[in-house]
């Protein structure tokens, strides 16, 4: 089959977005085409028309084998070129799973606990030069609080990761973007919004903390001891951590779209005279976001990594059945039946699903341990303005939808 597979659709640029005469475009596609799961294809054109988004990868594994692999659209619509199934895309928040599982491995090999303290761990980082820590209730926060997102930080005045991004560098005196500890060190000598083990409240701060604890305990950088861990014993050599700035993305990496490309901000770095859009600057800084936002990569690989936890399902596993059972445990389940060990959890741990989205980019994945599938889907644009119901859009209608028309699943 060809790499491009021509639907009955006709596309138009204008000013580098996609748009739609009498419902009609053309949309390339590369990766096999699978006659037998071609409701899938017609679902991703659908919600990508629907969204106004370039371009797509979708990734579906059937008990541990990866049946469908395809891309859609564009990864540079000025230059017309399609998105290929080995193009990278940011993954966004779906970073926080692997930097758990890296975690969960270092507690498997019992360099560390679930209840060890976070700022023990971290006594390397102290407040800026003339704070110091005014909310001692920070020394309680454990290793298993911060994977549960039960730490003590709420958004009520903003995300505590991205309102210092562009000032924690400036606090400490050092050239803009700074570090991701930077970051860490300013909250350090702030009040905590609640009581650790109190209260569930999504947090991308905590991944932060997580992943210098990765470092602390390891020895080795954060991006070397995932990859060395946790990617490489997957069978996955082509994920990183993304860069922030245009010019400096990989070579195989897509462009990232917002719905305006109007709406420009002045970049975080010292160095960049520029305005950028937020898929390039502003206050989302990837060399801030590593363990909660920062990885690219492709779907195929994002499916391997979930399969190399799954304990239904053949192949090296990377964790311990036993490890998986904690990870699927809700340890505050008064605060959050649903809430696992960096995934959200259903149907009694058999389903796990997390959602990421930045500027410029969308992602959701999903594993199904009683039917067997498994999926992940990412996007080179995400309307922020409409999360509440492009995410919903993809786990309740367009891949259900394609399950539901699936009669044969292929060999």
């Amino acid at each position: 089959m060809k790499n491009y597979f021509l639907f009955l659709f006709i596309l138009f640029l204008s000013s580098g977005h996609l748009y739609s005469q009498n419902n009609e475009m053309v949309v390339p596609a590369d990766g096999a085409y699978v006659p037998e799961l071609s409701s899938f294809d017609n679902g991703m054109v659908s919600f990508m028309k629907k969204y106004k988004i370039p371009g797509g990868q979708l990734s579906v594994m059937k008990n541990g084998k990866i049946v469908y692999s395809r891309a859609f659209g564009y990864s540079d619509l000025k230059k017309s070129i399609p998105v290929k199934t080995t193009d990278l895309m940011r993954i966004a928040s779906n970073s926080k799973p692997i930097t758990g599982v890296a975690i969960l491995k270092l507690i498997e090999d019992g360099k560390l606990k679930y209840d060890d303290k976070a700022f023990d761990i971290l006594s390397n980082l102290t407040p800026p030069p003339g704070r110091t820590v005014i909310d001692k209730r920070i020394y309680d926060i454990t290793v298993r609080m911060l994977l549960e997102h039960t730490a003590g930080w709420t958004w009520e005045n903003g995300d505590p990761q991205y309102k210092y991004s562009r000032y924690a560098a400036d606090i400490l005196g050092k050239p803009r973007p700074g570090i991701p500890e930077d970051i860490i060190r300013v909250i350090m000598s702030e009040k905590l919004d609640y009581t650790p083990g109190t209260k569930n409240v999504y947090s991308n701060l905590g991944y932060n903390i997580l992943a210098r604890i990765i470092e602390r305990i390891s020895g080795k950088k954060y991006e070397e001891y995932v990859k060395e861990k946790i990617l490489k014993p997957a069978g996955i050599t082509d994920m990183h951590l993304g860069k922030t700035k245009k010019r400096d993305l990989r070579s195989d990496e897509v462009f990232y779209y917002g719905i305006t490309d109007n709406d420009l901000k002045w970049s975080v770095f010292d160095d960049d005279t520029l305005q950028v859009t937020d898929s390039y600057g502003g206050d989302y800084v990837m060399e801030l976001m590593d363990g909660h936002g920062g990885w690219i990569s492709t779907t195929d690989d994002l499916v391997k990594f979930i399969n190399s936890t799954d304990p239904k399902t053949k192949g090296t596993k990377i964790l311990k059945p036993e490890t998986v059972s904690e990870m699927i445990k809700p340890d505050y389940p008064n605060l959050n039946p649903r809430q696992g060990k960096a995934w959200d959890i259903e149907d009694n741990g058999q389903e796990w699903i997390h959602a990421g989205g930045i500027y410029g980019s969308g992602s959701y994945m999903s594993r199904n341990g009683n039917t067997g599938v498994t999926y992940a889907v990412t996007f080179n644009l995400l309307d922020m303005e409409n999360m509440d119901k492009y995410y919903p859009d993809i786990f309740k209608v367009m891949i259900p939808d394609a399950l539901s028309k699936v009669t044969k699943w292929p060999e």
